[in-house]
């Protein structure tokens, strides 16, 4: 990536270790900022604090440092008892949350994807439903 100069998306997971591991251990952020790569960490998180976990420990740790920081607020994963923002209204004043706005980072609401369930559950992608394309099953 850094021989072509080319952007790439890493998925170094949330809840695990093997993303600290690698962000610690590989320095990774520096390594790609001292390359000329703009780094940004995108955080999907629900309605309840325990989601901010990850953030925590790496706000704790400042592995967030000169990076762009996105929190993704995942309406499918929002109090159900509520729609839209409301569902987020718990973590309004989380420590981290102020800490990212603080950084600069940013706040995106994701709305939940009506039907995203019953996709799902017949194993079909978003395309193949746009597409009409039949399940194994036959649901379209």
């Amino acid at each position: 990536m850094i021989a072509s100069q080319k952007s790439a998306v890493m998925d170094i997971g949330g809840g695990d270790f093997i993303g600290l591991k690698i962000l610690t251990e590989l320095s990774i952020v520096e390594l790609l900022q001292a390359n000329n790569f703009k780094v940004t960490f995108l955080f999907p998180v629900g309605s309840d604090p325990d989601y901010l976990a990850p953030v925590a420990r790496l706000l704790d740790m400042n592995l967030l440092e000169g990076a762009d920081i996105i929190m993704a607020l995942n309406g499918a994963l929002a109090d159900e008892s509520s729609t839209g923002m409301t569902g987020f209204k718990s973590l309004a004043d989380a420590p981290e949350i102020k800490a990212i706005r603080k950084m600069g980072g940013q706040l995106v609401f994701v709305p939940k994807l009506p039907g995203a369930r019953v996709l799902a559950e017949h194993r079909l992608t978003l395309s193949q439903a746009a597409a009409d394309h039949p399940a194994e099953d036959g649901f379209r």
